[in-house]
């Protein structure tokens, strides 16, 4: 009977991991990707719109990108996040996908995110630039 107490307890113990771990684990944003030469030469022309403007010319959402920063500690730990790298990254996501540029951009902390108890996170939206009639403004 004692050995039927004990599975049981150790499966309780489990109950309570296994949400926390899926929980640490979602919280994972990707990093930078690596660019070509023609990349990074479109890199340095993209253009970021702040939520609230639009470009005038049509486009067209290719998809809604995030990027997160957790390297603005100053001793090298994960405590906080560095806002300008968190938008390095989001742009360098942008241009890998062929972006011409990114609209409704936010920043902000955001707690536990890759294992960093205040990371920076951005989020926006790739565009491209079309003919055709501007797109209309859609949630995420």
């Amino acid at each position: 009977m004692a050995h039927l107490y004990s599975r049981f307890r150790t499966l309780q113990r489990i109950e309570y991991l296994i949400p926390a771990a899926v929980l640490a684990l979602s919280s994972c944003i990707a990093g930078a990707p690596t660019l070509n030469d023609d990349q990074e030469h479109k890199l340095s022309s993209l253009t970021v719109y702040p939520l609230g403007q639009l470009p005038t010319k049509p486009y067209n959402v290719l998809e809604a990108i995030s990027a997160a920063d957790c390297s603005g500690s100053p001793m090298g730990g994960r405590v906080t996040g560095n806002v300008n790298r968190a938008m390095d990254t989001l742009k360098r996501k942008a241009v890998a996908i062929n972006a011409d540029s990114v609209i409704d951009v936010t920043c902000g902390a955001a707690p536990m995110i890759n294992n960093c108890w205040a990371a920076q996170k951005c989020t926006g939206r790739a565009i491209s630039f079309s003919e055709a009639t501007p797109t209309t403004k859609q949630p995420y």
